[in-house]
């Protein structure tokens, strides 16, 4: 099987069940794995907000 598994990530249990599901299942399959991590944002402000820094692209 070919292709790749895209899970989403933002750091709850649920996210973590999430993301070990799609790297045991990537291992036995051997696809590839993209991971989207998932911030909140909401505590940004005016005077700073990370938003531009996560929404940049991870270069591998």
């Amino acid at each position: 099987m070919s292709g790749t598994i895209v899970v989403g990530y933002d750091g709850s249990p649920s996210g973590k069940v999430a993301l070990d599901w799609a790297l045991r299942r990537a291992e036995a399959t051997q696809q590839a794995v993209q991971v989207i991590y998932v911030a909140d944002t909401s505590w940004d402000s005016e005077a700073f907000t990370a938003a531009p820094l996560l929404e940049q692209p991870l270069n591998p």
